[in-house]
């Protein structure tokens, strides 16, 4: 494994990065001590933009914030204070591909069941009740209620909406 470049901060409130093999990224906590160490092997100090095959460096350093590896490691395991890129870019793929929803699977927006079962019903006894009776005027009416209600059970069913598998907040 050779550590291919220290990465400076583009901004001067990022971190200083070390990148391990062009996959794996840390943050170099005393930056000034390590970069006279690793200078001292021969590792080169580079800016993001120099590095041909490097995603874009607004998102990886939201995934170094997100995962909190800006702070103090509170363990000594590698995987808890390294960010794969490789791993990283095959989730945000994954979180960004596009999937059918019905309206029951939305997240935090939820269909009142209670409600719509009650009405649904209701419509659905009132229809059948209607039909039973003599009168032209009933039995179109309770046809018509039982074709309503029948519209609303399919439309739940039927209805699906697409978009990104994870949705950004």
């Amino acid at each position: 494994m050779s550590l291919t470049p220290i990465i400076e901060p583009s901004d001067e409130r990022d971190e200083w990065l070390a990148m391990l093999d062009g996959r794996y990224i840390q943050v170099l906590r005393r930056p000034n001590i390590a970069r006279k160490i690793l200078d001292a092997y021969g590792v080169k100090t580079t800016s993001w933009q120099n590095i041909d095959h490097l995603p874009d460096e607004k998102m990886v350093r939201l995934a170094i914030y997100e995962r909190r590896l800006h702070r103090p490691a509170r363990t000594r395991k590698e995987i808890d204070r390294t960010l794969d890129l490789q791993a990283h870019l095959a989730r945000m793929a994954k979180d960004s591909q596009e999937q059918y929803f019905h309206c029951h699977d939305l997240g935090p927006y939820r269909l009142d069941w209670n409600r719509n079962i009650v009405v649904m019903c209701l419509l659905l006894f009132t229809g059948l009740l209607l039909v039973k009776f003599d009168h032209d005027w009933s039995i179109r009416t309770g046809i018509g209620l039982v074709g309503v209600t029948s519209g609303m059970m399919l439309s739940q069913k039927l209805t699906r909406f697409t978009g990104p598998r994870k949705l950004k907040s």
